[in-house]
């Protein structure tokens, strides 16, 4: 029976047809049908339907906008520093936001060294969507909507970060880097809560021992996440939970190599 025919054939049983998916896959590579890569890409594409926007979104403190007063001199300096793509653009007092900016029409304007416009006239609309909404859901709603951006708005409305495409398509490939990035990104984001954040497994334990004030041995292990599955004993996978001196670890995304997201919770 072809393994399509078996994860078919599980749809209509009582076993759980994910946990038949990842078996024949398992399977298929062993077969050498399926090379790691390939694996990895659909281990990925189905870590998106557990994952939430909250867990991957870049949170309102660490966001790179706009206010639509700014001058055409301030944004030219904006997009020069940071060169991205798309910027949110924030009311005079950032609190709403207004629309989306895209380089690209800014610089179709400015061609001529003419600045006598209107940032407002070439905002494109908002994109907004809750903090709860399913990565899965999301990348079909960027594809629906014809958009790359979308500001991450709490139950009251409020801004409180936003999150790309490539965020998305990062937790099926892993990390997309360009020669734009900044390798100074910030590896941890806080989510509102002080006693809750999302952590880069990449991140160095001297950084995470100096941010948690824990004094975690980095002799052995360099990044937090070799020092996490060191603690587990294996390679865990989405969900599994470990609790080390005060901090509850839950695994946000993880495949058959590596982990590359963690839940840190302070319960001290």
């Amino acid at each position: 029976m072809s393994i399509l025919k078996k994860i078919k054939n599980s749809l209509f049983r009582r076993t759980d047809p994910i946990k038949e998916i990842k078996k024949q896959l398992k399977k298929a590579f062993h077969a050498h049908i399926f090379d790691a890569g390939t694996v990895s890409l659909v281990e990925g594409s189905m870590h998106l339907m557990d994952l939430r926007v909250e867990d991957v979104m870049v949170p309102q403190s660490h966001m790179v906008s706009l206010k639509i007063d700014d001058t055409v001199e301030q944004i030219l300096s904006i997009i020069t520093e940071f060169s991205h793509s798309r910027y949110p653009v924030f009311d005079s007092q950032g609190r709403s936001v207004q629309g989306v900016l895209l380089a690209k029409d800014l610089l179709a304007q400015i061609k001529n060294l003419e600045y006598n416009f209107s940032i407002r006239d070439i905002l494109r609309p908002p994109f907004h969507v809750p903090l709860s909404r399913r990565l899965h859901h999301l990348l079909n709603d960027f594809k629906r909507n014809h958009t790359h951006l979308a500001t991450v708005i709490d139950e009251h409305g409020v801004c409180v970060g936003l999150i790309t495409i490539e965020n998305v398509l990062e937790q099926i490939v892993g990390e997309i880097e360009d020669e734009h990035d900044s390798y100074d990104e910030p590896l941890m984001f806080d989510h509102g809560n002080e006693k809750i954040f999302s952590v880069k497994a990449l991140i160095r334990i001297n950084e995470f021992n100096e941010a948690f004030y824990t004094q975690f041995d980095n002799k052995e292990f360099d990044t937090l996440g070799g020092f996490i599955s060191n603690a587990f004993g294996y390679l865990p996978k989405k969900g599994d939970v470990i609790n080390i001196d005060g901090l509850q670890f839950t695994i946000l995304r993880a495949d058959s190599r590596k982990i590359y997201l963690i839940r840190v919770c302070d319960m001290r």
